[in-house]
Order: C-alpha cells, then sequence, then structure tokens
C-alpha cells in the first residue's frame, strides 16, 4: 500500500513539474556537438512522457546495450536526428518510434566497431558527419538565389570528395581484411584435406561410440 501510494505521489509531481519544464525559456540539459559539423546545438528540453515511453519501448528492443552508453553517443553525436524524434514524439509516435529505434541500432553499431577498430569508426563516423553536411548544402543550394549558388556548389563538391575518399578507405580496409579472412580459409581447408583419413575416422569412432560409457 505505501508503495503504491509513493508511486502516485511521484505521478503526481512529475504532472505539476512537466508544464513548467516545457515553458522553460533555458534548455537544463548540456550543450552538445550536433551531428551536421562543428557547430554546436543546445540539447532539447527534458524528455516529455510521450518521448519516455518511446525511449523506454526501443530499449526493451536491445536488452544487452549499455543503455548510458547509447545515451551519451547519441547526444554527442546524433543531435539534429534527436531534435527531429523530439517533433515527431508528440504526434507522431510510430514514425518517432522506428526513427528512434534506427538511431540506436545505428549507435550499436558505431560503438561496436570503435571497440574493433578505432581507424574505421572515425572514419564511419566522419563520414557520417559529411553526409549531414551534404544534405543541408543541398537545400540551401535550392532555396539560394543565383549569386551564392556557385560557391555552394563548390562547397558541395568539397565536401562530396571528402565522402568519396573516405568511403575508398573503407572499402579498401574491407577488401583487406576479406583477404585475410580468405587465406585464414584456405589454410583451414588445405590442413583439413591434408588430414582427411584421420578427420574422417576419428568421426566415424565418436558416432559409433557407446554412449552408456559416457554416462556420469
Amino acid at each position: 500500500m505505501k508503495t503504491k501510494v509513493h508511486i502516485l505521489l511521484l505521478l503526481a509531481i512529475f504532472a505539476a513539474m512537466a508544464p513548467r519544464a516545457i515553458c522553460q525559456d533555458k534548455p537544463v540539459l548540456k550543450s552538445v556537438k550536433a551531428s551536421s559539423g562543428d557547430a554546436t546545438a543546445e540539447a532539447a528540453l527534458p524528455p516529455t512522457p510521450y518521448e519516455f515511453d518511446i525511449t523506454e519501448a526501443v530499449f526493451t528492443r536491445f536488452p544487452d546495450a549499455n543503455r548510458s552508453e547509447v545515451d551519451r553517443f547519441l547526444h554527442d553525436n546524433f543531435a539534429d536526428e534527436l531534435q527531429k524524434f523530439r517533433a515527431l514524439a508528440v504526434d507522431h509516435q510510430s514514425e518517432a518510434t522506428e526513427l528512434f529505434s534506427n538511431l540506436v541500432r545505428e549507435a550499436l553499431s558505431l560503438l561496436d566497431t570503435r571497440r574493433k577498430n578505432p581507424a574505421a569508426f572515425e572514419n564511419k563516423l566522419k563520414l557520417r558527419r559529411l553526409e549531414a553536411v551534404a544534405a543541408r548544402l543541398s537545400k540551401e543550394i535550392c532555396l539560394a538565389d543565383s549569386g551564392k549558388k556557385q560557391q555552394l556548389r563548390e562547397n558541395l563538391r568539397a565536401t562530396a570528395t571528402s565522402i568519396f575518399d573516405i568511403k575508398q578507405e573503407l572499402m579498401k580496409a574491407d577488401i583487406e581484411q576479406m583477404s585475410k579472412d580468405l587465406a585464414l580459409l584456405k589454410d583451414m581447408v588445405s590442413k583439413r584435406e591434408a588430414n582427411r583419413d584421420a578427420i574422417v575416422e576419428r568421426r566415424v569412432t565418436d558416432l559409433s561410440r557407446d554412449r552408456e560409457d559416457m554416462e556420469w
């Protein structure tokens, strides 16, 4: 009974505080680096009940994830996408859920790459930011007057060139890793071929063994 009363009191306090949080003029969370480049973006207001419900539901799909690590990574590298998520969360919960789920999945993939291959991680993160810059420049070109279009196109060309170069590096690294894996596989096949009779005999012995002799 006491536990139930305690929960109800917490909910009442949260309900009373939520309107004031939404109306605050300044964000209460720390500044984070936007995914579009070097510009910084202020983190949004504390999560609304909609956002809280969605994030809780999404993280149940990734039970092995280190939530604090993923949350920190998202805020450090996915600021623009988080703003879009928060905008969708109020009236488009289904789209917001899909977006946040994809963000968590991508964050987990990048974190795994960071542990296994730091160099590849840096390239993938840089690639992601450059693609966001390219998308922003593309929109600016569509809206710009003729006097600014040329400079924006030059900026876009430079960004696209950087994206191409990074993708080439990643593809070359993939080829190198696949070559190593293929060499190991060829070596294993050669060893099996050289020990063909011994491997077959061992398998026959294993399959014909009296299972009762194996009991405790």
